[in-house]
C-alpha cells in the first residue's frame, strides 16, 4: 500500500515552478507527459513536447538610494553629538555618601585633540574616562551637569545641553535654600 505525503504535491509543483523559471532565465520551456501522465517540464525539446509560452517575469526598475547628507569636516563646531545619558533630566538620585555615577555619550569618537570636562553647576567636576565619571561629596539638593569638549589649549569646542538632578542624602536632615 502506497502512502502519499501531504506535502509531496506542493513541493512537486514549486519544484516545477522553480525549475521552469530556471529554464526560462535560459531559453525555451517545454512540457510532455510521462507514462503515467504526469506533466514534465523540461528545458530540452522531446518529440512529445510542447513549447510553453510563459508571461513574462515580473521587474522593477532600479532605485538610487537616497543620498545622506555631508557630514560636517572633522573638528568643525557641533560635528558631535554630546549627551549625558545618566542621570536623566529632573531625576532624584539618592546617595548617602554624595556620590553621583554620570554617564556620557560622545559621537563620534573624539579627535585626539579633543577631550571631555564634565561641570557640576557650572564648575569643573572632572574628565569622564570610558563614557562614565563618579562624582564624590555631592552636596544633597539641585545640580546642573553639562558636557563639554575641549582642544588641545583648553579652548571650548562644543558643549551639551545641561540636565537637572536632584540628590537626596538619606539619613541626613535637608539644608533650606
Amino acid at each position: 500500500m502506497a502512502t502519499r505525503l501531504p506535502l509531496a504535491r506542493p513541493l512537486l509543483l514549486a519544484s516545477l515552478a522553480a525549475a521552469a523559471s530556471f529554464a526560462l532565465a535560459q531559453g525555451e520551456v517545454y512540457e510532455s507527459r510521462d507514462a503515467q501522465g504526469n506533466v514534465i517540464f523540461s528545458d530540452k525539446a522531446s518529440e512529445s513536447a510542447k513549447a510553453v509560452k510563459l508571461p513574462p517575469t515580473n521587474t522593477m526598475p532600479e532605485v538610487a538610494a537616497p543620498s545622506r547628507p555631508a557630514a560636517p569636516p572633522a573638528g568643525a563646531a557641533g560635528s558631535y553629538t554630546l549627551a549625558i545619558v545618566a542621570p536623566v533630566e529632573g531625576q532624584t538620585v539618592f546617595s548617602a555618601t554624595g556620590s553621583l555615577d554620570v554617564s556620557v555619550s560622545v559621537t563620534p569618537a573624539l579627535q585626539s585633540e579633543h577631550s571631555l570636562r564634565l561641570l557640576l553647576d557650572g564648575a569643573p567636576a572632572g574628565i569622564p574616562q570610558q563614557g562614565a565619571i563618579t562624582l564624590e561629596g555631592v552636596s544633597q539638593g539641585t545640580h546642573t551637569l553639562e558636557l563639554q569638549v575641549l582642544d588641545a589649549n583648553g579652548e571650548l569646542v562644543q558643549t551639551s545641553g545641561t540636565v537637572s538632578v536632584h540628590l537626596q542624602r538619606p539619613g541626613r536632615p535637608r539644608r533650606p535654600g
